[in-house]
């Protein structure tokens, strides 16, 4: 190795850690995170009288015209709510546009698939004020979204720039940004990234998702127009894949199940698919034929089933483009060796178990919420299996979902016990799952996610090594370098 050090190049020491591949995010919602840095911070409210404080305090600080947005409570933490399940434990709206002095407000729950309204937003929104709660779920959640203000690229890249360099601090070289949930937002985020390539203030690579059914030579169009505009960045931010909602979430009880809920949501025991079925396989076809890679939000076991029978409906030439199925929470052990089969990636999130230790077994009943998120069975059944946060829906921290993977608990909840303590992952299965396979997801494994003469210079540096620390300390392992690109990004 000594023969390879130049002039200019730095030696890194371990000093008692290890290096490994620098982590690599399969799902976040980067722009969506930004926008949220903005609003009215809801994570860790406990009672409907906290959040609405929290919205009379906001209002009373920002100028008079204009929405108030906020995101992050979870129904299942919160005091002073009937019952459990989003559509149907709020507390009446009046009490919201009271807070808001009659202001257009927009509260968004810690899953993103439901929402509280004010009258004024739901008015906007062209939706029935005959409803006392004002709660938005799906498709209304999406109307009053869309009433909502977005702001400029310019203001978008200054708000991303910060997570960015945290994402690097935290030992990220790669994350996927899926800002699709809003066309709006999605026609923002390469010129918000492109600008900040140009500042020098992007340290990691971003693949931008974009919308499934649009137009495919607008999508080609965008994609030379990124390209022309960071000809020295090729590889810094490019587009990813094509996505879709094939269902809701637990959270809101919109997943589509095979079985109903234990608490289902009034007349739709099972919930059901947010998209039509009919046209998918076609979409698929079209979008594979293109070379797009495609990824399908299915979390319940219903979700999960029409996704592979789709991407069986549209098969893909070997080494072509990926077809993935974001989130894959229940399985119906059936399908389990149909992803391997059908080569589609199972794209994973652990971290959920932070909040969902807690959600899964309200909305699924004991021995349903156990054989939920079966990453084990999965893997074992040959199924390409990669990790992610989902951030912000859940925090950004890599060792959070390596805990998470490896535990089966949650360090916010220390007093449940595993959910499903025999899918846990080995410490080297998660890792894995958090390097190589989101690499390979992306189309990217033949040169990133692992430490290999000629594969990128993307590396990590911890404190202590991972394998021989108790998982339960993994959080406390400090991140002392992150490269990438053979660039140092971060260095305590």
């Amino acid at each position: 190795m000594d023969k390879l050090r130049g002039p200019r190049t730095r030696v890194l020491e371990t000093r008692g850690g290890i290096a490994v591949p620098a982590f690599r995010d399969a799902h976040t919602h980067l722009c969506g995170a930004a926008l949220a840095t903005a609003g009215i911070p809801l994570e860790d409210v406990v009672s409907i009288d906290e959040m609405l404080a929290r919205v009379t305090a906001h209002t009373a600080s920002t100028p008079p015209q204009g929405w108030l947005l906020g995101r992050g409570w979870t129904p299942d933490r919160m005091a002073g709510l009937p019952g459990s399940g989003a559509a149907r434990t709020m507390v009446p709206r009046r009490l919201l546009d009271q807070a808001a002095s009659g202001r257009a407000v927009l509260l968004v729950q810690h899953d993103g698939h439901s929402g509280w309204a004010s009258s004024a937003a739901l008015e906007a929104a062209g939706l029935d004020l005959q409803r006392s709660d004002g709660v938005v779920v799906e498709a209304d959640l999406e109307a009053v979204r869309a009433q909502a203000p977005v702001p400029t690229a310019s203001d978008l890249a200054n708000l991303l720039a910060p997570l960015l360099q945290e994402a690097s601090r935290l030992g990220l070289c790669c994350l996927e940004d899926d800002p699709s949930y809003d066309s709006r937002v999605e026609a923002l985020a390469p010129q918000a990234y492109a600008l900040l390539v140009e500042r020098g203030q992007c340290p990691v690579r971003i693949r931008l998702w974009r919308k499934l059914g649009r137009d495919l030579e607008d999508l080609a169009a965008e994609d030379r127009r990124l390209r022309e505009r960071l000809p020295q960045h090729p590889d810094t931010v490019r587009f990813g894949a094509l996505k879709a909602y094939l269902d809701g979430s637990l959270g809101s009880r919109t997943a589509w199940l095979l079985e109903p809920y234990v608490d289902p949501p009034a007349g739709n025991p099972c919930a059901g698919p947010i998209l039509d079925l009919a046209s998918l396989p076609t979409r698929l076809r079209e979008a594979f034929s293109a070379q797009h890679d495609v990824a399908l939000h299915a979390i319940g076991d219903a979700a999960v089933r029409a996704g592979l029978d789709a991407f069986d409906q549209a098969p893909r030439p070997a080494n072509g483009p990926r077809a993935r199925l974001e989130h894959v929470q229940m399985v119906a052990a059936a399908d389990v060796p149909r992803f391997a089969a059908l080569d589609v990636v199972a794209s994973v999130q652990p971290v959920h178990l932070e909040t969902d230790v807690l959600t899964a077994p309200r909305c699924l009943g004991a021995e349903r919420a156990a054989q939920a998120y079966p990453y084990r069975t999965l893997l074992e059944a040959g199924a390409p299996l990669a990790m992610g946060t989902d951030y912000p829906i859940e925090d950004l921290d890599p060792r959070r979902g390596l805990r998470c993977a490896v535990t089966r608990t949650s360090a916010s909840s220390p007093d449940q016990g595993p959910l499903g303590a025999h899918q846990a992952l080995s410490p080297a299965a998660a890792l894995a799952a958090y390097t190589q396979a989101p690499a390979a997801a992306a189309g990217e494994g033949d040169r990133d996610g692992t430490l290999a003469p000629g594969a990128s210079a993307d590396l990590v540096i911890l404190g202590a090594d991972l394998f021989d620390t108790q998982p339960d300390d993994w959080l406390d392992i400090p991140i002392t370098a992150t490269v990438v690109g053979g660039r140092v990004v971060s260095e305590e």
